[in-house]
């Protein structure tokens, strides 16, 4: 996978060949990932066999609900969103 970066001036194009992935129950707000991972876009799921919705967002605040099955792509590193639902489980997929 390829992106371009910089705008069509600089022409930078930079290769994305890792992709990584996970799965977790959430036991209290936390980030997806705890370290960064240079990703550039992630998606969250909330898992099919939760009981309740999750919610996503950034670290101060989770605004965004996600029922159970449903999913969100964020273009951004994994470690900058948070999740919290009591008990219910994320999966997740980046790549960098």
């Amino acid at each position: 996978m390829t992106r371009r970066k910089g705008g069509a001036k600089q022409g930078v194009v930079e290769n994305y060949d890792r992709i990584l992935s996970g799965t977790f129950a959430i036991i209290y707000t936390r980030a997806v990932s705890a370290a960064r991972l240079g990703a550039f876009q992630t998606l969250i799921q909330a898992d099919p066999d939760n009981t309740n919705s999750v919610f996503v967002g950034g670290a101060a605040q989770q605004p965004i609900e996600l029922p159970k099955g449903e999913s969100i792509t964020i273009p951004t590193d994994p470690s900058l969103i948070y999740v919290t639902g009591n008990g219910e489980r994320v999966n997740w997929i980046a790549v960098r």
